[in-house]
């Protein structure tokens, strides 16, 4: 079963523009809490679930959504949105990192299990390594999508890491998020590598050669550039159970959907007038503009205990 070298380039190119986006991100974060005046600045009753609330003492400039409502709380995207914000970012920080050392896991798995490509070392087109010829370029590529994708994946591991010390203890620990930043710029530079390499191979080299190598084309069958989780999709090599069944019934998806009494390529059909259930746009506003609760006394605790600032 080969791979869909379209959703692989596709998948490529995304996670290149997300890796140079990340650095950004990170480069920011190294900005604004690598300073040693930001912490002596920061009162101890301030934490990373109330700054910028009302009843909190005023750290930064607010920032409202629009000069026409002056009574708007500060919002912002990363702290100050309350406990249960706090909470849910501690759980994308969890998750995050589970997933990612999952990636370098897997990665590390599809450059040396012989069952997963073994694409690393590369070799040539006779499995030595004397002669580097193109077959021994493509195996290159291929080896070098799951070191780096095994590097990245151990990267954004730590960076979730470091973060989860400030959101799901909700204290302040400039230093993590210090570490945070600098180590989301290396996980990103990493990633410019790893999507790199694969974008070479998924929109390039793999379409354009004149031949493939044995080896090449075993990493191909294993998937081996969709399984080094290159941001492409890893898609099940089998069908899943009913779709055979489907299949030999109805010649298209739009057969499947006339048996159930829809007429999909009609312009007249009863589901193109289905209008989509989303909120208004006043409800929307209304919600950002909902006043905060004000805190009768700041409480002394973080979410999971302890106080608002780590200490060295």
């Amino acid at each position: 079963l080969m791979p869909n070298l379209d959703a692989l380039c596709a998948g490529s190119v995304s996670g290149l523009i997300q890796s140079l986006m990340d650095f950004s991100i990170g480069a920011e974060l190294t900005a604004s809490s690598c300073k040693k005046k930001l912490t002596d600045a920061m009162p101890r009753d301030v934490t990373p679930s109330n700054i910028g609330q009302a009843g909190t003492p005023e750290v930064f400039e607010h920032r409202r959504l629009g000069d026409e409502d002056s009574s708007a709380h500060a919002r912002r995207l990363l702290f100050g949105g309350g406990r249960e914000s706090t909470a849910t970012f501690c759980a994308v920080d969890v998750s995050s990192m589970a997933w990612y050392l999952a990636q370098a896991g897997i990665a590390i798995n599809t450059a040396a299990n012989q069952k997963a490509g073994a694409v690393c070392p590369p070799k040539n087109f006779w499995g030595g390594s004397v002669v580097k010829g193109r077959f021994y370029k493509q195996s290159e590529a291929f080896c070098a999508v799951s070191i780096t994708g095994a590097i990245y994946g151990f990267l954004q591991a730590i960076k979730y890491i470091q973060m989860a010390f400030v959101q799901c203890s909700d204290t302040w620990s400039f230093a993590a998020m210090c570490g945070a930043g600098i180590d989301g710029m290396l996980a990103a530079m990493d990633g410019v590598a790893f999507a790199g390499s694969s974008m070479h191979l998924s929109c390039d080299e793999l379409r354009n050669a004149p031949a493939l190598a044995p080896r090449t084309q075993a990493a191909l069958v294993n998937n081996a550039l969709g399984n080094s989780g290159n941001f492409g999709r890893r898609l099940a090599t089998e069908a899943p159970e009913g779709v055979d069944d489907l299949q030999s019934r109805f010649a298209t998806p739009e057969d499947a959907w006339k048996s159930i009494g829809f007429d999909v390529s009609s312009p007249d059909s009863d589901l193109r007038s289905v209008e989509p259930l989303q909120p208004s746009a006043e409800h929307v506003l209304g919600l950002l503009r909902e006043e905060a609760p004000t805190p009768a006394a700041p409480e002394p605790r973080g979410l999971l205990g302890g106080q608002h600032f780590c200490t060295n």
